[in-house]
């Protein structure tokens, strides 16, 4: 069935979903798995929360849907770090580390440990707010599957999640066997864009959903 998906005002946790009149509530990252697999949002049900328009209407703000700016954050943030990786690789050989390969490992490690931490962090925050202002417990829950919105929406985040993991991946390697600041900073770049591929898999607009019947 016919699906509207509306953005949180300055919360890209949740969505608002318009759904034959009912108007329910999508948390899209209530678990660590949906940011390291984005495409489990389309393949694995979600439990979403049934709400009065009213009251979604009384406590936030719904921001004006603005087409054109699909996704240009994560386009933006991939081509800064290329850019700036073309910018610091004439001075490379200033800011080689000249650190041992298990220093460098670590580093790696550090670095996406500080990634999935500072995730976690802003998630747990954003849901904090929400439920301040909406608590969600008591109400009607279902079980929904979400497509995405068309073909070209779905070849877009797979081609983003695909291109910047493989580029986070190649990159810490090079950092972790030669010791270069550019190479870490680039991967750097390019894993943000890996964490934030999972807020693209449903976007403000129109889509299809099918509820889970209960047993």
């Amino acid at each position: 069935m016919k699906c509207e998906v509306r953005p949180v005002y300055r919360n890209p946790r949740f969505r608002i979903l318009k759904i034959e009149e009912q108007t329910y509530i999508l948390d899209m990252t209530k678990s660590i798995w949906y940011i390291l697999i984005p495409f489990l949002t389309w393949i694995v049900p979600h439990k979403v929360y049934l709400v009065d328009e009213v009251e979604i209407n009384k406590h936030f703000k719904i921001p004006k849907i603005n087409t054109s700016k699909k996704n240009v954050s994560l386009l933006f943030t991939a081509g800064i770090g290329i850019a700036l990786g073309n910018m610091l690789t004439p001075l490379s050989d200033y800011m080689d580390l000249e650190s041992s390969l298990m220093l460098n490992i670590i580093i790696v490690v550090v670095i996406i440990l500080l990634g999935f931490g500072l995730c976690a962090y802003l998630s747990h925050g954003y849901k904090q707010k929400f439920y301040h202002a909406l608590p969600l417990e008591g109400n009607i829950q279902e079980q929904i599957w979400i497509r995405p919105m068309s073909l070209k929406h779905f070849l877009k985040c797979f081609f983003i999640y695909v291109f910047s993991l493989g580029v986070t991946v190649l990159f810490f390697i090079v950092f972790i066997h030669e010791g270069h600041l550019v190479p870490i900073i680039v991967a750097t770049i390019f894993f943000i864009a890996v964490l934030l591929v999972n807020i693209m898999t449903v976007l403000p607009g129109h889509t299809t959903v099918k509820f889970k019947e209960k047993k």
